[in-house]
């Protein structure tokens, strides 16, 4: 066991290259009187601006009636790309057909 009353150096332990940690400074040192804002005044004003005056936004039905729609026009696109598909097939299952009786 190790002595409570004898404090362990820096140096003492397994992790020898780990850099030893110096205590913080107080809180009240951290803050200054003169310190500046992180944004300009002209970037707060624009950003409370758009705040205040943002555009209306949907309701839960308005929202949910948008991603109905948007799924119907996805899946009209969709089978318009499949019937393509298809007929691209046939015009070349046709063709390969046609060279194969040509072929004999």
């Amino acid at each position: 066991l190790i002595p409570t009353s004898v404090p362990l150096s820096p140096t003492q332990g397994k992790n020898n290259n780990k850099p030893v940690k110096r205590p913080s400074a107080p809180v009240d040192a951290e803050v200054e009187e003169g310190e500046k804002p992180f944004h300009s005044s002209v970037f707060e004003q624009e950003r409370l601006n758009s705040l205040i005056n943002a555009p209306e936004r949907q309701t839960w039905d308005e929202f949910k009636e948008t991603l109905r729609k948007k799924g119907e026009m996805d899946g009209d696109e969709t089978r318009l790309q499949e019937e393509a598909q298809r007929r691209f097939r046939k015009e070349l299952d046709e063709a390969r057909t046609t060279r194969r009786v040509c072929d004999r």
